[in-house]
C-alpha cells in the first residue's frame, strides 16, 4: 500500500497514463489540448497540443494535468488549485493512483 503514499511525498510520473488520456480525447469532438507534456502528448493525441501555459490553460478545449505537474504546482499555484475546485470530465487511475 506504499505506493498510495508515494503521490504526497514523492514526485511521480514518466508519462505514464498519456496514452489513455490521448484515448480519451481521440473520442472527443476535435480541439485544442493544453498539456504540460506538450512534446509527449502528440504522439497519442491527433489534435492539436499546445503547451499548459497561463495563455493556452485560458483558451484551450481541454487541458491535461499530470500528477508531477500538479505536485510542483505548475504552471502556477492558483491555476493548479482553480483546476482542482472542479469536477474533471476525465481522470485516469493506474494503480490507485490518479
Amino acid at each position: 500500500m506504499g505506493w498510495l503514499w508515494a503521490p504526497r511525498t514523492l514526485l511521480v510520473g514518466w508519462g505514464e497514463g498519456l496514452d489513455e488520456a490521448g484515448r480519451y480525447l481521440n473520442q472527443q469532438p476535435p480541439g485544442v489540448v493544453a498539456a504540460w507534456y506538450e512534446w509527449l502528448f502528440p504522439y497519442y493525441y491527433q489534435g492539436q497540443v499546445e503547451p499548459a501555459n497561463m495563455d493556452n490553460l485560458l483558451t484551450a478545449d481541454h487541458t491535461v494535468f499530470y500528477i508531477n505537474q500538479v505536485q510542483r504546482n505548475l504552471p502556477d499555484p492558483n491555476v493548479v488549485a482553480y483546476f482542482r475546485r472542479r469536477r474533471p470530465e476525465h481522470v485516469v487511475r493506474l494503480a490507485g493512483i490518479d
